[in-house]
């Protein structure tokens, strides 16, 4: 038979409370990235073309003719595209063409036809994406849309702006 004494029960007792006592540390980083502003620009305008009196037109954004933006940014930033679009083109004498049925076409070295579809919406953000991977991508934004001639406008150059607006998210 084993006889415990108080001071051997006292020794074992305190070991194992010293062992589970002991704090644990651990570390982190903080990090941020700054990142340069985006670069965008307008390259190519919509174009119409001719319209005949009394009828409609339409340019979708995967044709030769739609507008485009390009977006240059940090890589993998993610954005918020928003537009302006003008409901109609000025003309002559006050004249005006009614444009509608805004087509959308956006992707990282994206041809005409190759990107991802989206609608512009006047005001508000009409996109969230993430920009390119690798450093000197240019992301191109395609945009479409339909004009109509209400018949009896003055015969001339009709002309509307649209303003595209980028935001890094943060995200």
């Amino acid at each position: 038979m084993t006889k415990r004494t108080p001071l051997g029960l006292a020794l074992v007792l305190s070991l194992g409370t010293a062992a589970t006592l002991q704090a644990q540390t651990a570390s982190i980083n903080a990090t941020a990235r700054v990142l340069s502003p985006a670069v965008v620009s307008g390259v190519e305008d919509l174009r119409f073309g001719d319209v005949i009196d009394g009828t409609q037109k339409t340019i979708p954004a995967t044709n030769s003719n739609s507008g485009r933006f390009t977006i240059q940014g940090a890589t993998n930033a993610n954005v918020d595209i928003s537009f302006t679009l003008p409901a109609t083109l000025a003309g002559p004498g006050g004249s005006t063409l009614a444009v509608d049925n805004w087509t959308g076409e956006h992707g990282n070295n994206a041809a005409r036809g190759a990107g991802a579809a989206f609608t512009p919406l006047n005001g508000g953000t009409s996109l969230n994406t993430d920009l390119g991977a690798t450093s000197g991508d240019v992301y191109n934004v395609y945009v479409g849309a339909r004009v109509t001639s209400a018949g009896g406008e003055n015969p001339g150059a009709y002309t509307g702006q649209i303003d595209m607006t980028v935001s890094y998210t943060g995200n």
